[in-house]
């Protein structure tokens, strides 16, 4: 390792020389002690400075394994049988340590590993971290973590274990296939420690899963949830946090990970091989940082109010260093600090919600240069590096900007077309008390997530609309005859880079009324490159009489687009001549309303066709189907509108298979056609469903006067669904500051991302004030029957937490 000489005035000239942005936010660079400020060290002035320097305040978080790497030493193959036999000598130093050079109290920290002994099911393997470990002690592993919370009570934060060791399996230092991690397993283990800290410490914070994200990172152009032009966390790691989110809720306080600059191995003409920034540009490198944060507080179902720590952060060469290229390659000292410093800005986006990270070591040594401070172990130790200036720019303007990257329940503008006027903070007792559209937060109040608000989380979060958006391009109007269509509602999907649109139309250009919906309606099939238009107009997907399309795709690739069918083989009336010359509308039969009703399918393998038409899958009293969602072996729940005897019946309806119909499966006791999410006088259009990350399946529909919502733990029990939650209003508010009233707002769908997880558009059938005249007399409407002017809004919904 070629010697460094750390001057930290050159730290200043190399940030600007980078282009790197400050920009606000609340995260704070702490530190992990290692082999630092030993008691046995022989320049204990050394040791002294390196104190000093931490408690001048820039450096408030600190972190002391407690097993290994100075602290306590447990060889012994059975754990001690109470508290008192364990050595604790070198922990308490080390503590002790920590309390002499802290500027802030409730920021000590403990990492609960290395792996005891008794711990391992064989000898413990660092290099590997791939030790079995014993089930069998996982409770004597955490009496123990329970004893060191309450010898040391004033550490506020513990970190439980250290990068999965000994829970993966297949995996190297630096890429893998077919990673298997024992996600069951540390959760359990991480459940049973955090309970026994709070049992003695109910005030502690503990965070988890210390998942090495970038481990085993496949290469550039390789595939995943979260990728980018540096490669892509392997999958495992991801289904991983997601299944720790979901399974350890309630029992964690902060999410933990660690990771690495994307690095891909190269070889030299001697054979030698190493590692360097993938693409050879470690600037490029870095964004492996944010992205992977972004997953986490976006796709993996962490809770808003959760904050995430990086445990562990490598922008720069640190642990063995040799892997990383000869010391002719090595990087220059002014290349370290930028991309050092550009990897920490990047990950203080405040959106983000990194709130620690932990810089490994505290002190520079030969292997691992980013230290705070040099070698506490020489004459001259314990001296501020280039790195701490870094993280004293970046803490201190935290420090001035917010102390801590905490989410508040702001107060936000209430538009039209939204209702609340605070985005979470309600009180609750369970998810439940948040229309699992948020989750319950450790204070006993409801935090919502990104596509919903309301102190109860009950209404969706909407944005106003992009001026000219929505299906078709140009609105019809009064001004008949239309050149442009009345509509009925519609849905979306996004594939293959295109918006598709399916949208009902009235034919032949014909203005809406409620008496012809049964026999004067087809859908058609648009195409848009945004997901509010304009829109393409491509083909007519079902003929006359179709209406109420919803689309979503099967496990197996098909395309289903289930729509209400009214079976009208009859005449249309033309609205494309002279007003003088239409005809009365024509109805199915002399009772207008009684029309042959089901919800029918059509199939595909492309979103262009050709669809197969299978009549009457669902082959009750019914109509307005909503997308289903399904299962991972393929089975199905989806929703429909029926009714009862007390009123209008939003159903529950399942299939073993999209290909098993009819289907008749009501999952919902008593297990009938009538077996209903909510019944209501008004109540109809359920939307399409969608699960969010969590596993809560959620739903829109329309009441008389606004639109509302429900959602389940499962889809099947317990859903939540009152009449007096309003999702969204009639009025639709448009960024050019006009708003449209809505008479009616029926027909919800939402345009899903791509994980089918999140809500980003609202699609409804809007109902303009402009009024038109009758129609002409006939047996049905002696003076005519109401049309209406049509128009199908599309409004974003909020993305950001």
């Amino acid at each position: 390792m070629p010697k460094v000489l750390w001057m930290a005035e050159r730290v200043f000239a190399v940030i600007v020389t980078a282009g790197v942005l400050l920009s606000a936010g609340a995260l704070q660079v702490g530190v992990t002690h290692v082999t630092d400020w030993e008691p046995w060290s022989p320049h204990q002035e050394s040791v002294a400075r390196a104190v000093d320097l931490l408690k001048e305040g820039v450096i408030t978080w600190q972190n002391q394994g407690v097993v290994g790497g100075g602290g306590m030493w447990l060889p012994s193959p059975d754990p001690p049988s109470a508290p008192n036999d364990y050595d604790w000598s070198h922990l308490d130093y080390r503590v002790q340590a920590m309390r002499n050079s802290s500027s802030v109290d409730g920021r000590m920290v403990l990492r609960l590993f290395d792996a005891p002994a008794w711990m391992c099911n064989t000898s413990w393997h660092r290099e590997t971290g791939n030790a079995p470990l014993s089930r069998n002690h996982y409770d004597d592993f955490a009496e123990f973590c329970g004893a060191i919370a309450a010898r040391y009570p004033d550490v506020t934060h513990f970190e439980v274990w250290n990068e999965l060791n000994g829970f993966i399996s297949n995996w190297t230092w630096n890429r893998l296939d077919g990673m298997q991690v024992a996600s069951a397993d540390y959760t359990d283990l991480f459940i049973k420690v955090s309970t026994a800290i709070k049992r003695v410490n109910p005030g502690a914070k503990v965070g988890g899963p210390y998942v090495p994200i970038t481990q085993g990172l496949l290469p550039p152009g390789s595939s995943s949830a979260c990728s980018g032009p540096w490669g892509a966390i392997n999958p495992s790691l991801l289904e991983f946090v997601k299944y720790f989110i979901r399974a350890a809720r309630g029992h964690y306080d902060f999410f933990t990970m660690d990771g690495h600059l994307a690095f891909e191995a190269y070889q030299l003409p001697n054979g030698s091989v190493y590692k360097r920034p993938t693409n050879n540009d470690p600037f490029g490198a870095t964004q492996v940082f944010p992205d992977s944060t972004r997953w986490v507080r976006e796709h993996s179902g962490l809770a808003a109010d959760i904050p995430i720590w990086w445990s562990e952060i490598y922008p720069v060469p640190c642990v063995d260093t040799g892997m990383y290229g000869p010391a002719t390659e090595l990087w220059p000292l002014e290349q370290q600090i930028s991309v050092y410093t550009k990897a920490l800005e990047e990950i203080a986006a405040p959106d983000l919600g990194v709130e620690v990270a932990l810089n490994w070591a505290a002190m520079a040594n030969e292997n691992c240069i980013v230290g705070m401070y040099n070698d506490t172990n020489t004459a001259n130790g314990g001296m501020p590096t280039p790195f701490y200036t870094v993280v004293k720019n970046i803490n201190q303007r935290n420090t001035r900007s917010g102390t801590a990257n905490t989410t508040s329940h702001a107060t936000v503008s209430a538009l039209p077309g939204t209702v609340a006027t605070s985005k979470g903070g309600g009180k609750c007792a369970s998810d439940r008390d948040c229309h699992y559209a948020g989750v319950c937060g450790n204070a006993g109040v409801c935090v919502c997530d990104a596509a919903w608000t309301g102190s109860d989380c009950g209404q969706l979060h909407l944005l106003p609309a992009r001026a000219g958006s929505g299906y078709p391009n140009v609105p019809a109007s009064s001004q008949l005859p239309s050149t442009s269509p009345f509509t009925w509602g519609g849905a979306e999907i996004f594939a293959d880079g295109v918006y598709h649109g399916f949208f009902t139309e009235f034919v032949n250009h014909c203005p809406m009324t409620y008496g012809t919906w049964a026999t004067a309606t087809h859908i058609r099939h648009a195409t848009s490159h945004t997901p509010d238009g304009p829109w393409n107009p491509q083909d007519i997907a079902v003929p006359v009489a179709a209406g109420n399309p919803v689309i979503t795709r099967a496990p197996d690739g098909t395309y289903l687009l289930y729509f209400t069918n009214h079976r009208w083989n009859g005449t249309n009336r033309n609205c494309t001549g002279p007003v003088s010359t239409w005809k009365p509308p024509v109805y199915c039969n002399a009772s207008q309303y009684d029309c042959d009703t089901g919800i029918s399918l059509a199939h595909a393998t492309s979103l262009s066709g050709p669809w197969s038409v299978i009549y009457d899958v669902v082959n009750f009293s019914s109509t307005n189907p909503g997308a289903p969602v399904f299962a991972p072996n393929g089975s199905l729940i989806m929703a429909y509108k029926t009714w009862t005897k007390d009123g209008r019946c939003i159903g529950i309806v399942a299939a073993d298979s999209w290909k098993n119909f009819p289907y008749r499966s009501f999952p919902i006791s008593p297990h009938t056609v009538d077996s209903c999410v909510g019944s209501a006088v008004d109540i109809e259009d359920p939307s399409n469903l969608w699960r969010d990350l969590r596993g809560n399946v959620h739903m829109l529909f329309h009441e008389h006067g606004y639109g509302g919502a429900a959602a389940s733990v499962d889809g099947i029990t317990a859903w939540d669904y009152n009449t007096s939650r309003r999702a969204y209003d009639y009025d639709v508010e448009y960024e050019d500051g006009t708003t449209v009233p809505c008479t009616h707002r029926e027909e919800p769908k939402v345009l899903l991302n791509a994980e089918a997880s999140q809500p980003l558009f609202l699609i409804t059938q809007c109902t303009l004030p402009t009024r038109l005249p009758n129609t002409c007399p006939s047996p049905q409407h002696p003076t005519g029957e109401p049309q209406y002017v049509t128009r199908i809004i599309m409004q974003p919904i909020n993305t950001q937490l």
